[in-house]
């Protein structure tokens, strides 16, 4: 069987994370996989390194807002040059129909897979699109799945889905003694120090600008604290001239892209995740896995929270509300160790989604 993935990019998100978890795993001489993307722009460097290992080829088409029908023909051609019997594709929303189009005009199965419960793309008219659109796919005879309930509900309405975990290895983010020691010492955090942190895109859903404020009253209240950010996007440069602002750059660390992730988890203490919207955060699921608790705004999936380190609270309360939250596990450190065996037991093993995607790809749904 051959599927062809379909996305935006390999850069660093939820869908690329799914992609390179699932490659990883998934025996490509049974099921191959291959990827279409629409920009050479890709800064997922681990992903595309796996993909030259396990012989995956990667594709481009025009993007389909500077060129809607190069963009047709160009999937067209390649859909039909390499015989692949499904299109596989990983959306934010439905603002891009032409993976729908090539699907049906030739004659082969699409699995629509919704990653978020939201979009900014496009603005308005984006929204508005995404509306039609999802009408019109509606109609259709299609694979649905999505990453949570929200994802699925934004992307198919009313209509029936079947959820796929973000699911991952779970070894790889066992809290790591060794990675924290070496991280806090590189850069120059005191072993008694309480670090606050995040990982995710510098975009406005990850409401960069309220964990700054956040932390600027716990700096305020609190001594020999930190707040380090992963991640890199189109407000990276605004935020860190926020901290300027709010005169933060001693204490805050941003590290810019990270391909690796598993050891910051085990260098911070606490998690700050106040998203406006989310589907299913792979963050969230990796910071389970060390043992992080987490202080997540109540826009995130209650579905994700296996292991009870994840707090919600309404970004309607106050700083001073999330404030205590976040500095109350301060003395309340408990064994990170055992949250690993806990969460290799539940739904976001990779071992179990491998299972359940190859099943889809055979019959067309999940166990």
């Amino acid at each position: 069987m051959k599927v062809l993935f379909f996305l935006r990019s390999l850069n660093i998100g939820g869908a690329e994370a799914f992609i390179y978890n699932v490659l990883s795993s998934l025996d490509n001489q049974k099921i191959h996989i291959d990827i279409v993307i629409q920009t050479h722009e890709n800064k997922n460097k681990q992903l595309l390194h796996l993909c030259a290992e396990k012989d995956i080829k990667i594709f481009y088409v025009a993007p389909f807002e500077k060129n809607y029908y190069k963009s047709i023909k160009e999937l067209n051609g390649i859909i039909i040059e390499n015989a692949y019997d499904i299109i596989h594709y990983h959306a934010n929303s439905l603002i891009n129909m032409v993976p729908v189009i090539c699907a049906k005009k030739n004659n082969i199965r699409l699995v629509l897979h919704s990653h978020n419960s939201n979009n900014n793309l496009g603005g308005y008219i984006g929204k508005c699109l995404h509306y039609f659109n999802r009408f019109i796919i509606s109609k259709l005879n299609i694979t649905r799945i999505a990453c949570g309930n929200e994802a699925g509900c934004w992307m198919f309405g009313n209509k029936k889905f079947t959820i796929v975990n973000n699911a991952i290895d779970i070894d790889s983010y066992r809290f790591d003694i060794i990675a924290r020691d070496h991280l806090r010492k590189k850069y120059g955090i005191a072993d008694s120090c309480y670090v606050i942190g995040h990982v995710g895109r510098f975009v406005e859903a990850k409401n960069h600008k309220f964990i700054i404020d956040c932390f600027e009253q716990i700096n305020t209240n609190y001594s020999n604290v930190k707040l380090v950010l992963v991640g890199t996007g189109d407000l990276f440069n605004d935020i860190r001239d926020y901290v300027k602002q709010k005169k933060l750059d001693e204490i805050v660390i941003f590290i810019g892209e990270a391909q690796e992730c598993s050891m910051y988890y085990s260098a911070f203490d606490m998690m700050l995740f106040p998203s406006f919207f989310e589907g299913l955060p792979f963050t969230l699921v990796e910071a389970q896995a060390s043992g992080l608790p987490v202080a997540a705004s109540n826009n995130v999936t209650k579905q994700v929270n296996i292991t009870g380190l994840i707090k919600y609270i309404s970004l309607k309360e106050s700083i001073d509300t999330w404030t205590k939250e976040v500095m109350q596990h301060r003395a309340n450190q408990k064994d990170r160790s055992i949250y690993a065996e806990m969460m290799k037991e539940s739904i976001f093993d990779i071992n179990a989604v491998i299972e359940e995607l190859a099943d889809i790809y055979v019959n067309g749904e999940g166990k």
